[in-house]
Order: structure tokens, then C-alpha cells, then sequence
């Protein structure tokens, strides 16, 4: 069987997210989106947790408000390594709120859980992985948004060059972020372990925006664990990798994005660039040709409506596109020319093309989202966090 999983989120304890944030919400979110599985977030949170400790408990998984929930949470390991300091994000998972109390419990003498839903962890990845195993086996660890410059493992802040120079092969998987796909990531070394994909999402609108699918005897944490492993992945739904916030160099306080160059300074100000993403994957490439399994660039059909029309119905017609196709990541499936004039009437012209990649991107850079335009059309700003 098929099921579709976004397992790295947060809730609204987490910094820069959205007070909107909480079980039910999520729940509710993730049945529109289409999402079948998704992660609880900050379950090392002492408040945020103690929101889901009354859910019914079956197969590893947490059930109410009408969904599916696996605990999850991502933190940052802060560690010393070749002389410098490391910041690390990681997600992990586990399979009771038993489990969880348990990490929490141990995690709590590393950082200060209740400052924010991601916690820093003064902590190797290593150490933090021995620790986890030690208290459940069926905990596991997956690497957040592997390129991104800021907090991951082989972003440029960090400078690691292959993903075991800090871990082994008990990591369960890496994350592509918004910034990469898979094709990217299985151009270097990351490609060895299994690729997913989630939304990482603040806000309830951006549940979604990336996920994973999945080949699954059953649904449960144990089948969802063994299918990402043996990388039963199906497909995964991503953002384009130039909309995202770091795939170009760039400074963002000059207005400078600039495709991957070799000296690195801000024309402007002389200062040095972010490294982006794509600039990192250039570097890291290894030459070696790996499978890779099929994946789906989506634009969130709230800010494709935001850029087609300037009404105050996009409320109207995006709940008329749900009634018709069930779920958003359906309607990126199964969309046709004919039902988007039935639904969107004159806009459905435009909405067609750009489902269907008939657009332009200005790439992302230095913590400023790429933009898009349809071809011979202008550039409109989209708003997201």
C-alpha cells in the first residue's frame, strides 16, 4: 500500500512559527494537504507534548482529531570537531509517548527544552545517537535539510565534506530541504542513504509543501521506518529547488544573488557571500552515478491562486479545487486543463501552465525565497514563512 508522510514540522512553541500551531490544527491541515502521516513536532517540548499525551496510541503511531500523528522533533546539535563548533539539525523519531518522555527526560541535561520546540543540544550526533538507541532501538535519526548553509550537516557553515565524518550508518535517512532535490543530493555521498522530503513547515498553510510516498505493508512506525530504509520510496513531492531561500551565493543586504562563483565577495559591500546550496552540491559531487528514485516539483495552490488573481474568492476557489480532487497533493496528480477552466473559470489558463512548469524563476538566495513568473509574464512577490 501507498501512504504519504511529512514527519519534519513544528508547532507553536517553536520560534517563528505560527500561534495557529496545535494538534487539531495540524490534523486538520494535513487531511487537506493529503498527508496521511504527519509528524507531531517538539516532542521534546514540555508543553507541546503534554498536547498529545491523551491520544489513543496504536502501531507506533499517535491517533486523533481524524489523523495520524508519529512523534518527531528536530534539534540542533552544537558539538566541537577538527577545532571548530558544528550546528547540526536533526530530526528524531520514535514509536511511544512513553519513548518520548524518556528523551526528554535524558535530553533535558544537554539543553533547555523549554525555551523552544527546537532545542540546541550541546551534544554530538554521535553521542546523541548512542544515548537514543541505548533508551529505544526503534528510535531513530534522520539529517534535516542537509544543504542549507545555516544548521546543516553539509552546509557550507559547517564545511563537512561527507556526512560520516560525524555519524555512521544508524542515520535513517537525509532531507533534501527546500532548496535541493533529490537529483542534486544523489549527485554526492548524501545519495548513499535513503532521500526524503518534508515541509518543515511554521505555518499551517506550508504543511505539505514537501512530502514523501511511501510502499508500506501497513501503516504503522515500524513498516514507515523499514519502507524509508530499504527506500521503498514511491516519489516525493518537492519545492523547486530555485524557490528556495539558499540556492544561490548571494548577500542579502546588498540585493546580490549571483550563481556559484569562485571568490565568494559581495560585489557591493566586499564582504563575503552566503554559500548557497547549489554551489555546495557542485562542490561536493563525486562523479558516481546513483538511482534515484521519482519526485514531483509542486507550487502550493494558494500562492499559485495569490498569483493569478487578485481577488478576495482565492479562499472560494481553493476549496472548490479540494472538493473536486479530494486533497492538494491529489490535484497535483491528477489535475486536468478541462476541470481547472470548470473551477477557476478564466484563471484556470494560467494555473494550468504554471502546474504544468511553464514558468521562470529568480533563484533564491541568502534567506530571500526565489520567485516565479510565467513565461512572458511579470514577476509578483509571494509572501510565505
Amino acid at each position: 500500500m501507498e501512504i504519504t508522510i511529512d514527519i519534519h514540522l513544528h508547532g507553536k512553541y517553536s520560534r517563528a512559527t505560527s500561534p495557529y500551531l496545535n494538534p487539531e490544527t495540524i490534523a486538520q491541515a494535513a487531511k487537506i494537504k493529503g498527508i496521511d502521516v504527519i509528524g507531531t513536532g517538539d516532542f521534546t517540548h514540555p508543553l507541546w507534548i503534554d498536547l498529545f499525551k491523551n491520544l489513543e496510541e496504536r502501531d507506533g503511531l499517535l491517533y486523533g482529531y481524524g489523523s495520524r500523528f508519529m512523534l518527531s522533533v528536530e534539534v540542533n546539535n552544537v558539538f566541537e570537531y577538527m577545532g571548530r563548533q558544528l550546528n547540526i539539525h536533526n530530526v528524531i523519531l520514535t514509536n511511544s509517548l512513553e519513548s518520548a518522555y524518556q528523551i526528554l527526560d535524558v535530553l533535558k541535561k544537554y539543553g533547555d527544552l523549554s525555551k523552544d520546540g527546537r532545542p540546541n543540544l550541546k551534544i554530538s550526533m554521535m553521542e546523541m545517537m548512542d544515548i537514543l538507541k541505548g533508551l529505544n532501538r526503534k528510535t531513530e535519526v534522520f539529517a534535516a535539510h542537509i544543504w542549507t548553509p545555516w544548521f546543516s550537516i553539509l552546509g557550507a557553515r559547517n564545511g563537512l565534506r561527507e556526512i560520516k565524518e560525524v555519524i555512521d550508518d544508524r542515520l535513517l535517512a537525509v532531507e533534501t530541504g527546500l532548496s535541493a532535490d533529490p537529483n542534486m543530493t544523489a549527485m554526492t555521498s548524501a545519495g548513499d542513504f535513503p532521500i526524503i522530503s518534508n515541509s518543515d513547515a511554521h505555518s499551517l498553510d506550508n504543511i505539505g509543501r514537501e512530502a514523501t510516498r511511501l510502499d508500506v505493508d501497513d501503516i504503522s512506525y515500524d513498516s514507515i521506518i523499514n519502507a524509508i530504509r530499504s527506500k521503498r520510496i514511491v516519489k516525493t513531492y518537492e519545492f523547486y529547488p530555485q524557490e528556495g531561500k539558499y540556492y544561490y551565493d548571494g548577500h542579502r543586504s546588498c540585493n546580490i544573488r549571483v550563481h556559484p562563483n569562485q571568490n565568494n565577495i559581495c560585489k557591493v559591500c566586499g564582504k563575503k557571500l552566503t554559500i548557497g546550496v547549489l554551489h555546495r552540491v557542485i562542490d561536493l559531487k563525486d562523479g558516481k552515478t546513483r538511482p534515484v528514485h521519482k519526485f514531483q516539483y509542486i507550487i502550493p495552490i494558494k500562492q499559485i491562486l495569490n498569483y493569478v488573481m487578485n481577488s478576495n474568492k482565492i479562499e472560494t476557489y481553493y476549496k472548490a479545487l479540494i472538493d473536486r480532487y479530494g486533497n492538494e497533493l491529489s490535484i497535483y496528480d491528477n489535475f486536468t486543463k478541462e476541470d481547472l477552466y470548470n473551477i477557476l473559470g478564466k484563471y484556470g489558463e494560467d494555473v494550468y501552465r504554471i502546474l504544468k512548469g511553464d514558468i521562470i524563476w529568480e533563484p533564491g538566495y541568502d534567506g530571500v525565497y526565489g520567485v516565479f513568473r510565467l513565461k512572458n509574464d511579470k514577476i509578483i512577490e509571494q509572501l510565505k514563512s
